[in-house]
């Protein structure tokens, strides 16, 4: 979908939509305890809720085969997870297997299960069993969410050694804060994470329902930062996503910002950089090159569409002083990079051509229904 966007000021109250992150975990958890139905998944849900549900209800065939569709973190929770429960075809869009798997896959194989391949498609079989699993910190958090999901379910203890140091840290307080609530213990080493085995998921008394998704209204609080007035509504303040920060950087973005544990804000906040009267880098960043783009060069390619300087490093993004003027840009996929794009139009005097809206769906699928609601104008082409 190609879509034109004009400067507007944003007015009004929106609503935060469902945590995708929370409600992935979620599911898996009530389906592992025995009643997905438990999870309540209010008005429309992302594509990649979807995913999470379609997968889960696979796994309850003779040969499972699960269909991750764009989602890094369905294929990297439920892979290990389909391991422990004896086996299943992976498969996915041709986007997703271009995400790294290999240190998980040979974690997996290290202790008993059998690989037909490095990446997707590829199945999965034998006996996976408890021990040592050893991989970086440094890749994807959603490695270690997957194990931690996984390892109770063996007869063994395990241990989760980290050869690097663990980024995305808020993303495993998550995990880990999900499995409490369902009575699956984890405990936190110097290197890593140690896991009893023989543990069974316990369905909790108290409501199941995704909170709110901070990730998804950092746009909002971006758009605030460029002079709009919204009010944000069903969001924790002492919420354990990352993301939460974006409250407080929005209002004052440092000159130097590590975006080792938040790296879905790098598009928003690489848009308010712009307009800083001085440059701001990005650190820790080069593992936003294996997201659902490329989103470390997308981002510098994003301001620098729209009329900014920006440059990216091996491991970091500069932005440079330019106020933003509009342009033609491609969201490539990237629901964080289209989200970005939609804030920067708000004060874009020339507007923005996007290429790629539809991708929002991803993670916000009311997403252009909000801003056109709260004043937002566009025309699709």
């Amino acid at each position: 979908m190609i879509t034109r966007l004009f400067p507007a000021a944003l007015r009004g109250e929106v609503t935060a939509p469902p945590s995708k992150s929370d409600a992935q975990r979620l599911l898996i958890a009530a389906w592992l305890a025995g009643d997905i139905d438990r999870v309540q998944l209010n008005g429309a849900q992302s594509a990649d809720i979807v995913a999470c549900v379609r997968c889960l209800h696979a796994l309850d065939a003779p040969q499972p085969c699960l269909d991750c569709g764009d989602s890094g973190a369905v294929l990297r929770f439920l892979t290990p997870v389909a391991a422990a429960l004896g086996g299943a075809r992976m498969t996915g869009s041709h986007q997703l297997a271009a995400r790294p798997m290999g240190a998980l896959l040979h974690a997996l194989a290290e202790n008993g299960c059998r690989i037909s391949g490095d990446c997707l498609p590829f199945s999965l079989s034998g006996a996976l069993r408890g021990g040592v699993y050893t991989l970086p910190g440094d890749i994807s958090s959603q490695f270690i969410s997957g194990l931690l999901f996984a390892l109770p379910l063996l007869g063994q203890d395990s241990q989760i050694r980290l050869t690097s140091p663990l980024r995305s840290a808020g993303y495993v307080d998550m995990t880990r804060d999900v499995l409490r609530h369902f009575g699956v213990r984890s405990m936190r080493t110097e290197d890593g994470f140690s896991v009893p085995g023989g543990q069974t998921y316990r369905l909790p008394a108290h409501e199941l329902a995704p909170e709110g998704d901070w990730s998804g209204a950092a746009v909002w609080l971006a758009v605030n930062a460029l002079g709009g007035r919204i009010a944000l509504r069903g969001l924790k303040d002492d919420s354990l996503q990352s993301d939460r920060r974006m409250a407080q950087l929005a209002c004052a973005l440092p000159d130097t910002v590590d975006i080792a544990d938040i790296p879905d804000l790098l598009p928003l906040l690489s848009v308010l950089a712009a307009f800083k009267p001085a440059g701001t880098r990005f650190t820790h960043a080069g593992r936003l090159r294996y997201k659902e783009s490329d989103r470390l060069n997308g981002c510098a390619r994003l301001i620098c569409d729209l009329g900014g300087l920006a440059q990216a490093e091996e491991d970091a993004l500069l932005v440079q002083p330019r106020p933003l003027t509009g342009g033609e840009t491609d969201a490539h996929g990237d629901h964080r990079m289209a989200m970005a794009a939609a804030a920067a139009a708000c004060a874009c005097p020339q507007g923005v051509l996007l290429r790629g809206a539809e991708c929002v769906d991803k993670s916000y699928p009311t997403f252009w229904a909000d801003y056109k609601r709260l004043g937002g104008q566009m025309h699709v082409l």
